[in-house]
């Protein structure tokens, strides 16, 4: 079973107060809050293995945060306000719209954080944190996939925002203090920050001790670094790959189409691209640096300036918003004996025949993406063009695929009888780490998938743009089986098994 590297880190805090009487001063915000998440220590020997390390955890982040945000986005009805007010149709059709943006750019912040890895001649990573359901409480940077509301919405707010002290806007201000305090007041939770990750990881890029860059080292923060034994811990030049080494597998935007016109970094010195590349990641959302409104352009809104509007706009008028949200389940999942004992217990599991199905291939063709991902970003440019743009192709089909069918299974029974509906469960398992088992594990899920689109046809009469949805799919797999069963040259370590995928044990592939 997967285990996140969150759980590798220390996580054992330093006192702000300690840091305060140290320097005569009160502690510098930031530093506080480094100290209050602790980091105090980093697996690995070296500063590449701390970065790396580090790096894996950072991708475990966006990728939850982007899978959490596409779950609230599906919440939102797209019927809502039909035969109502025009403006709280345009208004909640403007929210489903803008979440789906952060989205998207949390999935490019994703392959960013993959980008800086293939700098750091480090694997691919893709993984995130599964288990939710089982502990929801204790991971250190909780998602929990969950409807918009207002207190999700301050949860947002809060994740994403810079310092207060970067915050020149009074109403910002005075906004972002209501949602922290109804995070502390009414959900009784704490909410970190993954600025916290990337402050690390900023200073491991650095040359020096010495600021570089628009982030200062402050004395305090220094201190919460010397205490996680990082005074001193940077990574040297030999550390990064060749720049033809890197421009071989690196993510580009033509590629991807998942960046920002904004995000430009340097293409020839691997370490101001590296610095400047979290700089970026961090000015849109969840770092000490906000991205301003630039000339009043909105596409230059942070992640926090639209949760931030959005979150002030539900508040203004929750009882006539809150008819647009779907009442999807909390962390929803397709029940087995494996979450029998989840502290959320079997309400948020789908049992409904046909909805389980439905579940089924949303979690199929999520992991068929990973899958296309990772798949792509390892195939060299030069020497694989043709299959790298293959790949990508398939990866940008998925996320459609998944757009689809996240947004069929709100209208869809959680339970037999039961009026409760159901929600995209975003359940995935551990990426193999060679080629070989990933093509294996991408043609079972194909199986998988052929079952279950068969299954989905036969079960009821599906309204017929479904129909054409699950023929779609159908045909796209037809189209390259062939071309995945002859890349996977394993003998079978992956299976299809009473609509699971397994893998055989040691013995069995022995």
């Amino acid at each position: 079973m997967f285990r996140s590297r969150m759980w590798g880190i220390g996580w054992n805090p330093s006192s702000a107060a300690e840091l305060a009487t140290r320097h005569g001063r009160g502690p510098h915000s930031l530093a506080e809050k480094v100290c209050a998440a602790g980091l105090t220590s980093v697996p690995g020997r070296t500063a590449r293995l701390k970065a790396i390390y580090l790096l894996q955890i950072a991708a475990e982040i966006e990728h939850a945060l982007m899978a959490q945000y596409l779950y609230a986005a599906y919440s939102i009805d797209e019927q809502f306000a039909e035969g109502r007010d025009d403006r709280l149709l345009a208004v909640v059709n403007r929210w489903k719209r803008d979440i789906r943006l952060i989205a998207r750019q949390e999935m490019a912040h994703l392959i960013t954080v993959q980008n800086l890895l293939i700098s750091l001649g480090a694997d691919i990573y893709v993984n995130r944190e599964n288990n939710f359901l089982l502990h929801p409480d204790a991971y250190p940077f909780p998602v929990r996939f969950e409807p918009l509301s207002v207190k999700s919405l301050a949860k947002y707010v809060v994740t994403e925002s810079p310092e207060l002290s970067e915050i020149h806007s009074k109403s910002d201000k005075r906004v972002l203090e209501q949602a922290m305090k109804m995070v502390k007041t009414d959900l009784k939770m704490k909410i970190n920050r993954v600025g916290v990750v990337y402050l690390t990881l900023y200073w491991l890029f650095q040359k020096g001790d010495s600021s570089e860059g628009r982030w200062q080292m402050h004395p305090p923060l220094a201190s919460c670094m010397g205490s996680a034994g990082l005074l001193g811990v940077h990574l040297q030049d030999r550390d990064f790959v060749s720049l033809r080494s890197f421009k071989d597998f690196e993510a580009t935007a033509q590629e991807w189409g998942v960046f920002e016109k904004e995000m430009k970094v340097s293409e020839t010195n691997p370490r101001q691209r590296a610095l400047a590349a979290i700089d970026w990641i961090m000015a849109q959302g969840e770092g000490p640096i906000g991205m301003e409104n630039d000339a009043g352009r909105a596409g230059n809104l942070s992640h926090f300036k639209r949760f931030l509007r959005i979150f002030e706009e539900f508040k203004s008028d929750e009882s006539s918003y809150r008819g647009a949200i779907l009442p999807v389940p909390l962390n929803p999942f397709v029940s087995d004996r494996r979450h029998v004992g989840a502290p959320h217990g079997i309400r948020n599991s789908i049992t409904e025949p046909e909805s389980r199905l439905w579940a089924q291939l949303f979690n199929l063709r999520y992991q068929m993406l990973l899958v296309d991902v990772l798949l792509a970003l390892t195939a060299n440019r030069r020497q694989e063009s043709d299959l790298r743009r293959k790949l990508v192709g398939w990866a940008v089909q998925e996320m459609k695929y998944l757009g689809i069918v996240g947004q069929i299974l709100p209208t869809r029974r959680r339970h037999t009888g039961s009026r409760t509906v159901s929600g995209a469960p975003f359940e995935t398992i551990e990426m193999p780490l060679d080629a070989a088992k990933r093509w294996d594990l991408q043609r079972v899920l194909m199986k998988g998938s052929q079952h279950l689109t068969k299954r989905l046809r036969q079960v009821t009469e599906q309204a017929p743009d479904v129909q054409e949805v699950l023929e779609s799919m159908r045909k796209f797999d037809a189209g390259r089986r062939g071309f995945v069963e002859a890349k996977s040259t394993v003998p079978g370590r992956y299976d299809w098994v009473s609509g699971r995928v397994t893998r055989k044990n040691r013995a069995e592939e022995a």
